[in-house]
């Protein structure tokens, strides 16, 4: 794969030099006069980041190395890179093109819908853009947009449908997972039927009986609940996969091996709640327009693990075995929230790394804020405004004390303070060897960072604490909330 590619360039982004070939691998050249550093020399596609799915190198996403690269060098405070597919990990040059923030913004169905929220509908921001002005109260990460103009929302939109009808006549094919081997069978093809089209049959042997496993695993949790199970409905043009009574309600499940149209989805979903059903779709590939989330419409997806047990995620943000997600969802434990809002704790995970200078063994700390529901927040989200929010004082002394407590005495933290770094010509705030006070770089705490997201022995504990930063804070941020103890984000 990493030696699958037709033309190589060459980049210079952040101050480093970079080799990049056109299938999204990149190789970052040796500094003149420098010591090699682990990765220097080495092409690789990055490593994946879980929290917001771009692939990385350090601290730099990979899509944009690639972009600058192949497609030129813009502002990055005007432009930002777009995957055509939206999967964040195909960082081929055909999948990326540049986008104004602002063509960004409105091609993302999360920030699209807070405009439609805001303004009405797209068509009247971009008629009047101004209207953002006076209504954006309390919504941090569109604070940008107060000073669009006319002909900026007119041209960015513009360019957009084109990009659209472009898209709607190329469309990409879908990605899916690979399907369990133990649902294959080419045994069980019917030697009755037409045989000139194998690999058709084939696959809709593979579809059934992933629908039917599934399927049979739905009606066994239900039934060990304790609920009414049936697997029919006298309703007009429905006919879902199983059918449920549960606390005085009914629910239905569908689920999508082989994905039916949104817009059918939607038709469907409006027959259910004529007839006073709950129905919850669950589909196993992801097409474009299921992105964003709506209240009438519970659209998971699942996945099967190659024991054979099925998990449903929600959208990414949380994953949950089977039974945990039916059991919670007829117990209304999945609830649709409008927005998301922080939670007074954060999770701090404690990190190995070792001096450079005197290669004593210290340890650093990675904040992971979380919102009501237990979403791990980015630190780039409006939530949190500072991508330093491991310093700030109230969280320091959290961390204090729990090094100097009975549990946490094994970890040995340097003192938080500002000191000189010669790389950036200047004091910054930093972490630091416990022994003999050398600065850690920020290049060198955020590798060890990623690191230990793939190497678990860089982990040496993790705990949560309480903070008291700001008051509670609350964004627009459609989701279907999940929470055990029924603590939702509203």
């Amino acid at each position: 794969m990493i030696n699958d590619y037709k033309e190589v360039k060459e980049c210079v982004y952040k101050d480093e030099h970079y080799s990049v070939r056109d299938n999204g691998a990149v190789l970052r050249h040796l500094r003149e006069g420098k010591k090699a550093r682990r990765d220097d020399g080495i092409w690789t596609f990055g490593l994946k980041n879980p929290q917001n799915g771009y692939m990385m190198f350090g601290q730099h996403r990979v899509h944009i190395i690639v972009a600058t690269a192949f497609l030129g060098v813009r502002d990055s405070k005007v432009y930002v890179v777009d995957h055509k597919d939206t999967n964040r990990c195909n960082n081929r040059v055909e999948n990326l093109r540049w986008f104004t923030r602002l063509e960004n913004a409105l091609n993302n169905e999360i920030t699209r819908n807070k405009i439609i929220y805001f303004c009405g509908s797209i068509e009247a921001f971009v008629e009047n853009p101004s209207i953002l002005r006076e209504r954006l109260v309390g919504e941090p990460s569109l604070e940008w947009m107060r000073t669009v103009t006319k002909e900026e929302a007119v041209a960015a939109y513009e360019n957009l449908k084109q990009y659209w009808a472009e898209q709607a006549r190329n469309p990409k094919p879908l990605v899916g997972g690979k399907m369990n081997d133990s649902v294959y069978r080419k045994e069980t093809i019917n030697p009755t039927q037409p045989t000139n089209n194998v690999a058709e049959l084939e696959t809709n042997i593979v579809t059934n009986n992933l629908q039917d496993t599934l399927r049979s695993a739905i009606i066994d949790v239900c039934k060990t609940l304790g609920y009414t199970v049936s697997e029919k409905h006298q309703g007009r043009g429905l006919k879902a996969d199983v059918y449920v009574d549960a606390n005085g309600q009914k629910y239905a499940f569908e689920i999508q091996v082989a994905p039916k149209s949104f817009r059918t989805i939607r038709e469907r979903q409006e027959k259910y709640i004529r007839d006073g059903i709950t129905c919850c779709w669950l589909y196993e590939r992801e097409k474009r327009n299921m992105g964003e989330e709506f209240e009438e419409l519970p659209l998971f997806q699942f996945t099967q693990t190659p024991q054979g047990d099925f998990n449903i995620s929600l959208k990414g943000r949380k994953t949950l075995a089977l039974t945990d997600f039916v059991r919670d969802f007829l117990n209304g434990r999945i609830k649709f929230c409008k927005h998301i809002r922080r939670s007074s704790k954060v999770g701090v995970k404690f990190l190995k790394m070792h001096c450079c200078n005197c290669e004593a063994e210290n340890h650093i700390y990675e904040i992971l804020p979380l919102s009501t529901c237990g979403i791990a927040l980015q630190h780039s989200d409006s939530l949190w405004t500072s991508n330093k929010l491991a310093f700030h004082p109230e969280i320091v002394q959290k961390i204090k004390e729990y090094t100097n407590s009975e549990q946490g005495k094994h970890i040995h933290i340097g003192d938080i303070k500002e000191r000189y770094g010669r790389t950036v010509d200047h004091s910054y705030q930093s972490f630091g060897c416990y022994k003999c006070d050398a600065l850690f770089g920020d290049w060198f705490v955020e590798e060890t960072i990623m690191e230990s997201l793939y190497e678990d022995e860089v982990i040496v504990d993790h705990t949560e604490i309480e903070v008291n930063i700001a008051d509670d804070v609350s964004e627009y941020y459609p989701h279907w909330c999940h929470s055990s103890t029924s603590n939702f984000c509203e």
